[in-house]
C-alpha cells in the first residue's frame, strides 16, 4: 500500500515525520511521500527512513481567484526550500499576512460582522491572519454562517462567487511558477485534490495546467468519491498524465485512515505505472 500525500508538524500535521513512519509501518504502508505545505523542511531533520519514500511538497497557487495546491515528487529538498526561504521570509510572510488580516477586517464589515480593533494576530505565520479573523467572528457572532474553519475558507474566502471572498491570489505564486519550480528541482508537478475546489466543470483548469506542463493528477484522495477517482484515472491516461493519490493525513480527527486502499485493476492503469515501479 502507499499513501503520497500526508503532513507533518513541519507545516499543519499532528506528528513528527519519524512519528509519522512508525504509524505507516503498522499500517502496512510501504511508499510514502511527506508533502507539507509550501516547502520540503521535513527532509532537512529526517533523510533516512527505513521505508521507501519520495520527497514531496504541496505548493499553494491559485486559478480564476480560487487557491488550488501543486503536490511535486522526486523534488531536490534543497532547491524547494531555498525558494521557501526567500518566498515566505519574514518581511514578505509579514507584509502579506497584514494585508491580508486589514483586508478581512473591511470584507467582515461589509458582511455586517464588527472586527474588535484590538484584535491582534499573536505572531506573524502563515494563513494565522484568516484563522485569527475567523475564530474571533465565530465565537463573538452566533449567527456565523461558517461552522468550520475549512468551511470558511473554502466556502467563503476562495469562492470568488461569496461575499466573502478574499484575493488572496495576489500573494501566490503563478501557477507556471509552481510548475517550473518543481521541474527545476528535479520533480514531477500532480494538480492535488481536484474535488477540493468547487468547479463546476474541470475542462478549462485541466487544460490551462496541461498547457503549462503539469506531469499529473492526484486521482485518489478523501474528498473524491470513488466514481470520480476512476474518471480522473482514465483522464490521466487519454491524456498521458501520471496520477497519484494519498491520505492528506493531517491528524486522528479527521478520521481518514493512512494509505490509498484501490481496486488491482484500477491500479494496472498506465498512469500508475511509476508508482507501482517504485514499491
Amino acid at each position: 500500500m502507499f499513501d503520497l500525500h500526508m503532513h507533518t508538524k513541519f507545516s499543519d500535521g499532528i506528528y513528527n515525520p519519524d512519528e509519522l513512519v512508525e504509524r505507516l509501518k503498522k499500517e502496512g504502508i510501504t511508499l510514502f511521500s511527506i508533502t507539507d505545505h509550501n516547502h520540503s523542511l521535513a527532509y532537512e531533520k529526517y533523510d533516512n527512513f527505513d521505508l521507501n519514500y519520495i520527497k514531496g511538497t504541496e505548493i499553494a497557487t491559485s486559478y480564476d481567484g480560487v487557491i488550488i495546491e501543486i503536490l511535486g515528487y522526486k523534488v531536490d529538498d534543497k532547491v524547494i526550500n531555498e525558494w521557501y526561504r526567500d518566498f515566505y521570509s519574514a518581511d514578505n510572510l509579514a507584509r502579506i499576512e497584514n494585508l491580508l488580516f486589514n483586508d478581512l477586517k473591511e470584507i467582515s464589515k461589509e458582511n455586517g460582522y464588527q472586527v474588535d480593533q484590538n484584535l491582534e494576530m499573536e505572531k506573524v505565520e502563515k494563513g494565522l491572519s484568516k484563522k485569527t479573523i475567523y475564530y474571533h467572528l465565530f465565537e463573538k457572532y452566533d449567527d456565523f454562517e461558517f461552522k468550520t474553519y475549512k468551511e470558511f475558507f473554502r466556502r467563503g474566502l476562495s469562492n470568488p462567487e461569496s461575499p466573502w471572498f478574499l484575493d488572496e491570489g495576489r500573494t501566490y505564486p503563478s501557477i507556471k511558477e509552481v510548475i517550473d519550480l518543481i521541474h527545476k528541482a528535479g520533480g514531477v508537478a500532480f494538480l492535488a485534490h481536484p474535488y477540493e475546489y468547487g468547479f463546476d466543470s474541470f475542462d478549462d483548469l485541466f487544460e490551462t495546467i496541461v498547457d503549462l506542463g503539469i506531469d499529473g493528477i492526484e486521482c485518489f484522495h478523501p474528498s473524491c468519491a470513488m466514481i470520480n477517482s476512476v474518471k480522473l484515472a482514465k483522464y490521466c491516461v487519454e491524456n498521458k498524465l501520471l496520477g497519484s493519490g494519498g491520505s492528506d493525513f493531517h491528524s486522528d480527527k479527521r478520521l481518514v485512515p493512512l494509505g490509498v486502499h484501490i481496486n488491482k485493476n484500477l491500479f494496472e492503469f498506465e498512469c500508475f505505472d511509476w508508482i507501482r515501479e517504485l514499491l
